[in-house]
C-alpha cells in the first residue's frame, strides 16, 4: 500500500512539475478545449465555455484575451460569463479594464452588476473605470450602486474624486431606514469613504448622520475614524 501512494505522488508530482497552464485540467478537460468552445456558435455553449475557464484560476490567465473579447459578444449572458470570469482573475484581469468600463451603463441591470464586481474584484489596478463606476452610483439599480461603490472603494485615495458621488448616493431616500437594498447600499458608501481616509473630510457630516442607524453604523464609525485618522473602536475592529 505504501509502495502504491509513493508511486502515486511521484506521479502527481511530476505530471504538475512540468505542467503548463494548457495542460491543467477542469472536469477532465484541459484549458485549450473551453478556449475553443468559447468560439461556438451556440451562445449557450460560448458562455459555459468562459464560465469553466474562470474556474482554471490563475492557470486560466492564458486565456484573458479571448476572454476580454468576448466582452463584445452580442449575447448578454456570453458578455456576463465573460466578465464574472475576469471577476475570478482578480488584480491579474486588469488588461481588460478598458473594455469592462462600458458594462456600467448596459441597459442589462445584470450586466452593470456583473461589470462592477469585476472591477471590484481588479481593485487598484481599476482606477481607470474611476468615471464609470461614479456614473454607476446614480444607477437606478440600488445593487449595481452598492457594487460600483465597493468597487471605488478598492481604489482607496485614488478614489478622492468619487466622494461626493458617494456622498449624495448614500443620502439618497434619507428618510427611508427599514429598506434593506437601501441599508446595504448606504453600508458600501460609508465603507468606500473609509477606504479614500483623510482625503473624504467632507463626508464626515453624512456618515455622523449614517451611523445613527443600526447596522449602517458598522460601516460608518469605522470609517469615521479612518478619516478623522484615529483608531476604530474596539468593537468594530
Amino acid at each position: 500500500m505504501r509502495t502504491i501512494i509513493a508511486l502515486a505522488m511521484v506521479l502527481w508530482t511530476g505530471l504538475h512539475a512540468g505542467a503548463a497552464p494548457t495542460d491543467v485540467v477542469y472536469r477532465g478537460r484541459p484549458l485549450s478545449d473551453y478556449l475553443a468552445e468559447a468560439k461556438a456558435s451556440d451562445p449557450g455553449a460560448r458562455a459555459a465555455a468562459l464560465r469553466a475557464i474562470g474556474q482554471f484560476g490563475a492557470d486560466g490567465l492564458p486565456a484573458l484575451p479571448a476572454v476580454t473579447a468576448a466582452l463584445a459578444d452580442l449575447e448578454a449572458n456570453v458578455r456576463q460569463a465573460a466578465a464574472e470570469t475576469i471577476a475570478l482573475f482578480g488584480p491579474a484581469g486588469a488588461p481588460a479594464v478598458p473594455a469592462l468600463a462600458p458594462f456600467l451603463s448596459d441597459p442589462n441591470p445584470r450586466a452593470r452588476i456583473v461589470g462592477a464586481l469585476a472591477l471590484r474584484e481588479i481593485g487598484a489596478a481599476a482606477k481607470a473605470a474611476l468615471p464609470q463606476l461614479i456614473a454607476a452610483l446614480k444607477d437606478e439599480d440600488l445593487v449595481v450602486r452598492m457594487t460600483a461603490g465597493l468597487a471605488i472603494g478598492k481604489l482607496g485615495r485614488d478614489a478622492k474624486p468619487a466622494v461626493r458621488a458617494l456622498i449624495e448616493a448614500g443620502n439618497d431616500r434619507v428618510d427611508d431606514w427599514i429598506s434593506v437594498p437601501l441599508r446595504d447600499m448606504r453600508r458600501a458608501m460609508a465603507w468606500a469613504l473609509g477606504e479614500i481616509g483623510p482625503d473624504a473630510k467632507e463626508a464626515l457630516p453624512a456618515l455622523y448622520e449614517w451611523a445613527k442607524f443600526y447596522r449602517v453604523k458598522w460601516h460608518a464609525v469605522p470609517a469615521i475614524a479612518k478619516i478623522e485618522g484615529k483608531p476604530a473602536p474596539p468593537t468594530w475592529r
